[in-house]
């Protein structure tokens, strides 16, 4: 029995033909132990034969406890009591977590050295219960996390060990990190054990406020020398791809989901974008533009060994379009007269040769290079550096910025004339672009006097129109994405402010002041919105409110390029259901992993980040594949 009052109850019993004659009262006495001195309870109540005494035990153990007959009479059968007032106690460990082992550049310890051993946020924790309580109803235990929000994860059982154990009671439970809510990037969950024993003690935790402690730190992969211009690019077989570049050096890498370097190969420097094809059977090909001393090649390689499958305009080393550059995103859709996908980018020449001018170049899935073969230097406009190559059908959309002004250009695939109502100029240096709906969304930004903004164009050309901040286009924005309701996201900074904006169509913007540039086009995610900080500060906020979840600060360097986000995937890259996704954000020479809660892209965005898409087509027909 428990502690506390109790009643302890007595009946006489009338044999049969008898009549009944019940005392007044009855004798309680209770001894503790066997043998020990007895104690009387008074306040005896009776209901015909029923006699009932109040008793508190003054302690846990056994008692011995009798009922006599008042006058003489002897005493009833002795009945003795084991009383447990207490609750059980659970000693609550938990496991060191298993870490990859550093190499190849490859790290996986949280750069804040308290949280280096800490678990991450994607990982399911063997948290370990003991306990020496007799009495333990092991069906009653259960085990949950507490969030940042007061809120409880869904408890789950504890499984008894099959091997040894060192206490009454051990077992295991299994508790997933990523289901509570938890609104910071790291941070202790406090674990909360609901237990007791057979007469109702509910147990307590040794120690009182066991926790586990929590990052989004998933790891960091070192590709210096070299800084790294491109987004990456994730493939349909979990690879991250993207390249480094230091001069006119450089080498483009493919990580596994797990961090580990797969291959690496010296192409040059990698200044322009960094796209992936579509499976075929499970290949894929890396599409990226490199320079060398030589001049500039558009590649073709293979996602799985990184060997080249074909490099545009030929195969020897010296082979190039020219000693310029191509700086800019590649598009990936059907352009070719074969409708074989085509990677397609704009190589902007030299202008030290008559014949060294700007072209649309590009090479396709069968190994067959493209080039418009202009021999003007104002057939084809420049390129924006480091802008993006959208495509759709047989047009491609791009920023420009040359002699003949700024403006984003639209030419149809192998053709040096622009389409109908194109190029539109526009009144400050063009930064970034998607395709949303019919229309191109650009934004803008100039930094003497410091004007820019968002402006929309028809796809069938013609004249730009203002979406943010108005006419007066007195914020500057550089990158921007486009969510599911057409509302565009992206940061700015006016004369006074950086700020972090959600710009719907119609009605009133959303914005934020954040205390660092955001240059990077944001990514938009299934349940999140995260943008990062010319420094490298990330931030996760509410899609429709742009409310701040989470911070990452101080950053983790100079970003040059823009975050991407994936599925949860195991180590041979399939995706794993249910789990939380992977924001991949390039700093310096470094890529970082970080484990964030939405589990991929939106699939229902427009233009969810930089290049639309995973893949980087810049091209709003890819399909976003949604995360299991």
């Amino acid at each position: 029995m428990g502690g506390g009052e109790r009643a302890v109850e007595a009946r006489l019993d009338v044999v049969s033909g008898f009549n009944a004659n019940y005392p007044d009262t009855l004798v309680f006495t209770v001894s503790e132990g066997a043998g020990g001195p007895g104690i009387s309870l008074t306040s005896v109540e009776r209901n015909e034969g029923v006699y009932t005494a109040r008793w508190t035990p003054s302690a846990d153990g056994v008692f011995q406890v009798t009922a006599a007959y008042p006058g003489g009479g002897g005493p009833s059968q002795t009945v003795s009591l084991t009383v447990d007032g207490t609750g059980p106690v659970f000693e609550v460990t938990v496991p060191s977590r298993e870490a990859g082992v550093a190499d190849g550049g490859t790290t996986f310890t949280d750069s804040d050295p308290t949280y280096a051993d800490a678990w991450r946020r994607d990982q399911i924790v063997p948290v370990e219960i003991r306990t020496n309580e007799p009495h333990l109803d092991p069906s009653q235990l259960k085990v949950s996390l507490r969030g940042t929000d007061g809120g409880l994860a869904s408890t789950v059982d504890v499984v008894p060990f099959t091997g040894s154990c060192d206490a009454g009671f051990c077992g295991t439970a299994e508790l997933k990190l990523w289901e509570p809510a938890f609104n910071t990037f790291r941070g202790s969950m406090p674990i909360v054990v609901d237990g007791r024993d057979t007469v109702g003690n509910v147990g307590s935790t040794n120690p009182a406020d066991a926790k586990v402690a929590v990052t989004r730190w998933k790891w960091a992969f070192a590709a210096q020398p070299g800084i790294i211009r491109s987004t990456p690019a994730v493939g349909q077989t979990g690879y991250i791809y993207f390249g480094t570049t230091t001069g006119s050096d450089g080498k483009v890498v493919a990580l596994g989901p797990d961090g580990y370097a797969q291959w690496s190969f010296p192409l040059g420097a990698v200044e322009g974008g960094i796209a992936v094809g579509a499976n075929d059977a499970g290949t894929e090909l890396v599409y990226v533009g490199a320079r060398t001393s030589n001049g500039a090649s558009l590649y073709a390689l293979s996602g799985s060994n990184g060997s080249t499958f074909k490099k545009c305009p030929g195969a020897n080393a010296s082979d190039t379009f020219g000693a310029g550059t191509l700086i800019g995103g590649i598009g990936v859709g059907s352009l070719g007269t074969a409708s074989a996908e085509t990677a397609v980018s704009v190589y902007n020449g030299s202008g030290g040769s008559a014949t060294d001018v700007n072209n649309i170049v590009g090479v396709d899935s069968t190994g067959k290079c493209y080039s418009t073969n202009a021999v003007s230097g104002d057939a084809i406009i420049a390129m924006v550096q480091d802008g993006p190559v959208a495509v759709r059908g047989s047009d491609l959309f791009y920023p420009s910025s040359s002699d003949l002004g700024l403006s984003v250009a639209s030419y149809s695939f192998g053709s040096t004339t622009p389409r109908t109502a194109w190029p539109v100029s526009l009144p400050y240096p063009p930064r970034s672009l998607a395709l949303a709906g019919s229309d191109v969304v650009a934004s803008v930004a100039n930094d003497f006097p410091l004007k820019g903004g968002v402006l929309k164009i028809p796809q069938a050309g013609g004249n730009s129109n203002p979406i943010f901040p108005g006419s007066t286009l007195d914020t500057r924005v550089y990158g921007l994405a486009i969510g599911s309701d057409d509302a565009a996201f992206f940061g700015a900074q006016s004369t006074s402010s950086f700020t972090v904006n959600r710009a719907p169509p119609s009605g009133t913007s959303r914005t934020e002041t954040v205390a660092a540039s955001v240059r990077a086009s944001p990514v938009v995610g299934t349940n999140f919105a995260y943008f990062v900080s010319t420094g490298g500060v990330v931030n996760a906020r509410v899609k429709d409110t742009l409310e701040p979840l989470w911070e990452l600060s101080p950053g983790v360097g100079a970003v040059n390029s823009s975050p991407t986000l994936d599925c949860s995937r195991d180590a041979s890259g399939v995706a794993i259901p249910g789990r939380p996704g992977v924001l991949y954000v390039p700093a310096g020479g470094k890529l970082h992993a970080f484990i964030v809660d939405s589990a991929g892209l939106d699939p229902n965005a427009k233009w969810p980040k930089y290049q639309h898409d995973a893949r980087n087509t810049g091209n709003p027909d890819t399909v976003i594949s949604p995360c299991p």
